[in-house]
């Protein structure tokens, strides 16, 4: 990242725009021009990211953006309004994906996050690929005097909602391509994008409540699936699950990014330095060699497939149901839209440069899985830090052959071993298991949580696969440890336990791996935890000064709405984890994090399994209920007896409480996913490159101000 390079943006038809001088080519290691065979290990994506934000501080001063802060803002509103103006039946996918990238950075600019994107691609670990890289800039929110409303819930900014519709437009648009006879497609996709531009004028109102956004949000869900039907004449139907998992393979067609935060300063009076908690999550390379080998004949079947799913000739149909008996098992149990679907979308499924959307769960590999490097920056630089690694679940719980579904949870642990080098790997898992240490309570809830019970029994096989290595050592650990409402009377030693873990791991040689069912929520909140407990532990810093700083930086509610979870969706359904903490350092943050409307709308409703959970406490409570003041009864009399009233007391506490823990059940719905490119901005005007070539001029913006924009990113 030179000098001159580092203001670069990319256009939306990603050639690079040089906004300053031409400059000499550059000599990096990762540049993607330079040929690079080198599968790049856990060291490799360590030291770029200490290069990369070494050289961030270096070329970016605080005055300064706090000038460009507003400019920004201004850029971005004229901006987000000229793409969906442009909007029309003719729109491609960028459209849509620069929408939800704009609509995206719109929103943190809202809190003071500022976003860079540099022309400089950072290793994917586990394979010799780049990505290019999302710096979000949260030092504006240290300044008090500034004003920016840092302590905003993600659900009540307005520009998450618009990412999250436009990402549902974009599918109905997929839908209508595949499977809408081209006659009547057009009409369809003219009354999608009136709805949406409708839509988006409604959530733009000043001073719109969270619960309005959620609202609006859910119509036009409700009123896009009712034009599809309108006009489909297909074989397929209209259902907010075939548009959901449309939606979620639609982000295949973007291009994904590692992200990096750098957070607020933090100081006392002991320690003058400029210090800035940095977390960065690095693209994880999902597939084993072994997995991309048996999806060649995928490969093989997708070549004889023609460009349109609608119109294959008979002449082939024998032909293509031969191929498909070639290929693995868990695909030819697929239904054939999702078969559709990972055919059009293969090569990006298979390059192991994007990531695998933890809602896309028969896909096998590594889904939503991160490897991050978390550190503080002293005087603007990064010199040491910590390795986490991070993703959805290795179990294939889904799969309905059990064979199938634990040699696919054996490949997934043997690569999460590959990518952990000469590391030990201590697995910890963050699902619900039967323990008949923790209550009645915890028992309850992992009694009717079916797929938890799956994901643990999967998991406990799947150790023992990558367990001993050649030299007869352990090669990785399995640690199961409840973090959801179940664990409510453990709470704070469950997460502090998983701190202690993650501390001590650099000593050992050890490395931990975080995992729940989605990668997302739990596990988010926990590595947030292990973030906090090892800045705490390594330094002298006021440790509300330092949760304050990781925490408005937002870093896992983006990761929420990024390529590996549902994009756009920018908030975390952390309810299950803050439930019985006590005086933790999380505590405080409670009421901001659960719940926010945006985690749950538009997606909830799409995973059936969490409803059926909701439905089996409700037929059970009574049982329950009753069950425990029998027990109470029984052993009223005694002094030992008495002992055991005060325990099922308090269990029945608990279980009195279940309705209230229904909405903590919303934990284990998931999200989905997607990307976008960026546009240019040069000389004061933005140039859109859509099929409209028209452009802005920004004469509201001050001339101290349009000065800048070469220099700056959008």
């Amino acid at each position: 990242m030179d000098n001159k390079n580092l203001f670069n943006h990319h256009s939306s038809d990603d050639k690079i725009i040089n906004t300053a001088q031409q400059h000499n080519q550059h000599d990096n290691l990762y540049q993607e021009s330079a040929p690079n065979n080198h599968s790049a290990n856990l060291q490799d994506v360590q030291q770029g990211v200490h290069s990369f934000v070494n050289e961030h501080f270096q070329k970016t001063d605080i005055n300064r953006l706090r000038e460009q802060h507003i400019t920004d803002l201004l850029l971005l509103d004229k901006l987000v309004d000229r793409l969906f103006s442009q909007l029309d039946a003719n729109s491609n996918n960028q459209a849509f994906s620069s929408i939800i990238t704009m609509s995206r950075q719109r929103a943190d600019a809202e809190q003071g996050i500022m976003h860079f994107r540099y022309n400089t691609p950072q290793p994917v670990l586990g394979s010799s690929n780049t990505s290019k890289v999302i710096l979000r800039d949260c030092r504006l929110q240290g300044i008090s005097e500034a004003g920016i409303p840092v302590d905003k819930k993600p659900g009540a900014i307005p520009e998450h909602w618009l990412a999250v519709m436009a990402n549902q437009a974009r599918a109905c648009f997929e839908f209508t391509d595949m499977y809408i006879d081209s006659n009547l497609a057009p009409h369809a996709k003219e009354k999608i994008v009136k709805l949406l531009k409708e839509s988006k004028n409604q959530i733009m109102q000043q001073n719109i409540t969270e619960k309005k956004l959620e609202s609006i949000s859910r119509q036009f869900n409700e009123q896009s699936l009712k034009i599809l039907t309108k006009y489909n004449n297909s074989a397929v139907a209209v259902s907010k699950k075939n548009i959901a998992l449309i939606r979620d393979y639609c982000n295949f067609k973007d291009e994904h990014e590692h992200v990096i935060t750098v957070g607020s300063k933090v100081h006392t009076s002991n320690s003058p330095d400029k210090q800035h908690p940095v977390t960065a999550s690095m693209i994880v390379a999902p597939l084993s060699k072994d997995i991309l080998q048996e999806c060649s004949k995928i490969g093989e079947l997708n070549k004889l497939k023609s460009k349109h799913h609608k119109n294959i000739s008979d002449i082939y149909k024998p032909i293509l149901t031969q191929k498909l008996k070639q290929t693995p098992l868990w695909f030819q149990g697929l239904s054939t839209l999702e078969q559709d679907l990972i055919t059009k979308h293969f090569d990006k499924i298979t390059d192991n440069k994007h990531i695998l959307p933890t809602s896309l769960r028969n896909l096998p590999g590594l889904r939503n899985a991160y490897v991050e490097v978390r550190g503080i920056s002293e005087n603007g630089k990064l010199e040491n830090s910590h390795l986490e690694c991070r993703s959805g679940t290795l179990a294939q719980f889904l799969y309905s052959d059990k064979n199938e579904a634990e040699r696919i949870t054996n490949s997934n642990f043997k690569r999460a071993v590959e990518l952990s080098g000469d590391k030990n790997l201590n697995i910890e898992c963050l699902n619900t298991e039967f323990n008949p240490k923790q209550g009645i309570f915890h028992n309850i809830m992992a009694a009717v949580m079916g797929e938890e019970r799956k994901i643990c029994n999967l998991l406990r096989k799947g150790i023992k696969s990558v367990e001993v290595n050649k030299l007869g050592k352990s090669k990785a650990t399995l640690n199961i440890t409840a973090t959801n409402g179940a664990a409510r009377y453990h709470k704070n030693e469950a997460l502090d336990t998983i701190a202690d873990r993650s501390r001590s791991n650099a000593a050992k040689n050890q490395i931990s791996w975080l995992m729940c069912k989605s990668g997302k929520d739990r596990t988010g909140m926990v590595a947030t935890n292990n973030f906090l407990q090892q800045l705490c532990s390594s330094t002298n810093q006021d440790s509300s000064k330092i949760a304050n700083s990781v925490m408005m930086s937002n870093h896992s509610e983006f990761l929420a709405g990024h390529h590996g979870s549902s994009r756009g969706a920018a908030g975390l359904k952390a309810g299950g984890v803050f439930t019985g903490l006590k005086d933790h350092i999380l505590s405080p943050y409670k009421s901001r994090m659960t719940p926010s409307a945006i985690a749950d709308t538009n997606y909830i409703a799409f995973n059936s399994p969490g409803h059926k959970i909701v439905n089996k406490i409700d037929n059970i409570k009574n049982t329950v209920l009753n069950s425990i003041k029998k027990a109470i009864s029984k052993f009223s009399t005694t002094k030992y007896k008495s002992e055991h009233l005060n325990n099922n007391r308090e269990n029945s506490q608990a279980s009195a409480q279940q309705i209230n823990y229904k909405n903590n059940l919303n934990l284990y719905q998931d999200i989905k996913l997607g990307n976008a490119v960026i546009s240019n901005i040069q000389n004061g005007n933005i140039k859109i490159h859509q099929t409209k070539d028209q452009q802005i001029n920004l004469s509201a913006i001050p001339t101290s101000h349009k000065k800048n924009n070469k220099s700056r990113l959008i």
